[in-house]
This record gives structure tokens, C-alpha cells and sequence, in this order.
């Protein structure tokens, strides 16, 4: 499993257990700049000789696959919950 796919997994796990979207979208910020800042560091010596466009385009990618996922988790938690309520009020 990949870094990013990691950061993925946990921003889809924070955003089931996240009770506003605005909560979800902080999740997801603060695990995609985590992400970004690991990428970063990791890169540092090679900046100097990097295609900044396409390593800032490519960045940007990765961070919107660890973005999106926090707000799909907070999704299927409220589409589940409206689910279930309507499920228990029709018995």
C-alpha cells in the first residue's frame, strides 16, 4: 500500500466519523497538506532541478485523491443514517 493510498484510507475512515461537513472538509485539508509536507520534505534535494509545473500539477492530483475521499466518507455516513431512519419509521 502507498503513502497516498494510506492518506486516502484515512481521510475516507475520518470522514465516516465525522458529524458535519465542515468537519470533513478540515479532515481532509489537514491530511492533504500533511501529505503535501511529506512530499515536500521528501523532494527537498531535487527542487533545485524539478519541472515545477508538472510536480506542482501532479501534487495537486495526489492532494484531491486524499481530499475527496474524507468528503465521500461524510457522505455514505449520511446517506446510511437517512437509510436506516427511514427504513425504522416505515416498520
Amino acid at each position: 500500500m502507498g503513502v497516498t493510498t494510506a492518506f486516502s484510507l484515512a481521510a475516507f475512515i475520518a470522514g465516516l466519523f465525522c458529524t458535519r461537513l465542515k468537519f470533513a472538509l478540515i479532515v481532509g485539508a489537514a491530511l492533504t497538506l500533511g501529505y503535501a509536507a511529506l512530499v515536500l520534505i521528501g523532494l527537498w534535494h531535487l527542487l533545485g532541478n524539478a519541472d515545477l509545473p508538472y510536480l506542482l500539477g501532479m501534487l495537486t492530483a495526489w492532494c484531491l485523491t486524499i481530499f475527496v475521499p474524507a468528503i465521500l466518507g461524510y457522505g455514505l455516513r449520511r446517506g446510511a443514517g437517512w437509510l436506516l431512519r427511514r427504513r425504522q419509521t416505515q416498520a
